[in-house]
């Protein structure tokens, strides 16, 4: 009696479970047909490409701050050095 009570919810998951499980199986056939899985990993590579040349130009715009304000530091002190004289 327990059993019967119980048993169409388990098969309705069961049912459910396929259905799902055949909805996420489409899902990935259709990343992986047509070269999808290589535009998905050439997106993710590009975007690496992207960040890593934003990294590099951050880096040389850093350091050209850094030698230009030092230059003018110097250029300053050199000029109230001449002037002094």
């Amino acid at each position: 009696m327990l059993i019967s009570r119980y048993e169409p919810l388990t098969i309705k998951y069961r049912k459910e479970l396929i259905v799902s499980t055949k909805v996420w199986n489409w899902g990935n056939d259709l990343r992986l047909r047509n070269g999808g899985l290589f535009l998905q990993h050439s997106r993710i590579w590009l975007k690496n490409i992207i960040v890593f040349i934003l990294l590099i130009v951050f880096c040389v715009i850093v350091s050209l701050v850094r030698v230009l304000g030092s230059c003018v530091v110097s250029a300053n002190w050199l000029k109230r050095h001449l002037s002094s004289r």
